[in-house]
């Protein structure tokens, strides 16, 4: 194992390299992050483990003001000045159907996953001191078991294409 790949990738390189999700190559993917998932992804992950070199870029920012994301704008202008540091945690997406909220969603459950795969270098029931005979498991909530289903076949198709999971997951 490469030191490299000890190291938390940041989530817009799980998004698009070869080893995890792959989603940048048309040969292997039929889906490319639109520019709204890309700008969402990095203010959730910006400064975080492995997201400490992440930044927006001027077409990423130009976007939120398009948009006018203004509470965004004055927490990114905040945080670049230094004032503040910290993260956002919890993301609101209020967007209509169609929209790709469960893609969306499937996306960081995986890189959460990947980031708990991560810990303590690769030995996450270690790291957490869990015994090593208990499950570590995915949950997700919704509002009816259809949405919840749709979320969890989408999580496991992410899971079960990205070549860093063979050998990591069970059934």
């Amino acid at each position: 194992v490469k030191a490299d790949d000890k190291k938390i990738v940041d989530i817009i390189t799980f998004c698009n390299d070869p080893r995890y999700l792959d989603l940048s190559d048309p040969n292997t993917s039929n889906f490319r992050l639109w520019l709204s998932q890309i700008v969402t992804l990095k203010c959730l992950y910006i400064g975080s483990q492995g997201n400490e070199q992440l930044s927006l870029t001027q077409e990423e920012v130009a976007w939120l003001y398009d948009k006018k994301q203004q509470n965004v704008i004055d927490w990114l202008k905040k945080r670049d000045s230094g004032e503040r540091k910290e993260r956002i945690f919890e993301l609101v997406l209020v967007l209509g159907r169609r929209s790709s909220k469960t893609m969306l969603t499937s996306i960081i459950c995986a890189y959460e996953v990947y980031k708990l795969l991560m810990a303590g270098g690769g030995d996450p029931y270690k790291y957490y001191d869990i015994p090593y005979d208990k499950e570590l498991a995915v949950l997700n909530v919704a509002t009816s078991k259809e949405q919840a289903g749709r979320l969890f076949a989408d999580i496991k198709a992410r899971i079960r294409n990205a070549p860093f999971f063979r050998g990591r997951i069970a059934g």
